[in-house]
C-alpha cells in the first residue's frame, strides 16, 4: 500500500518536478495515507476494506498540490507553472472533495 500511494501521488507531478521534489512528494504522501488509512477511515466509520479512499483519494490531493508547489524551479521543478495554478489546484480539488 505505500508504494501505491506514492505512486498516486506522483503521478500528477511525475514531468514537472525533480527527484528532491518526487521523493518529498512520496514520503509526504506515505505518511498522509498512512493516516487516511488507520485514522481517518475509523473516523469516519468507513468501510473500505482495500483502502482505495486512504491511498487514491489523500494521495491524489497531496500530489496535486504538491505539484503546484514543487514545479518551481528554485525548488528542482521544469518551471512550467505559475503561482496561481497552485490556488487553483487547491480549489478545484476542494469542490471535488466537497462533492
Amino acid at each position: 500500500s505505500g508504494a501505491v500511494a506514492g505512486l498516486v501521488a506522483i503521478t500528477p507531478a511525475c514531468g514537472f518536478v525533480g527527484l528532491g521534489g518526487a521523493l518529498a512528494i512520496g514520503l509526504l504522501a506515505g505518511v498522509i495515507c498512512l493516516w487516511g488509512v488507520h485514522g481517518l477511515k475509523k473516523l469516519l466509520g468507513a468501510d473500505d476494506t482495500l483502502d482505495v479512499f486512504g491511498i487514491h483519494c489523500l494521495g491524489g490531493i497531496i500530489g496535486a498540490i504538491a505539484t503546484g508547489i514543487l514545479v518551481d524551479p528554485a525548488l528542482g521543478g521544469a518551471g512550467r507553472g505559475r503561482a496561481g495554478d497552485t490556488l487553483a489546484g487547491a480549489a478545484g480539488t476542494r469542490t471535488i472533495v466537497s462533492l
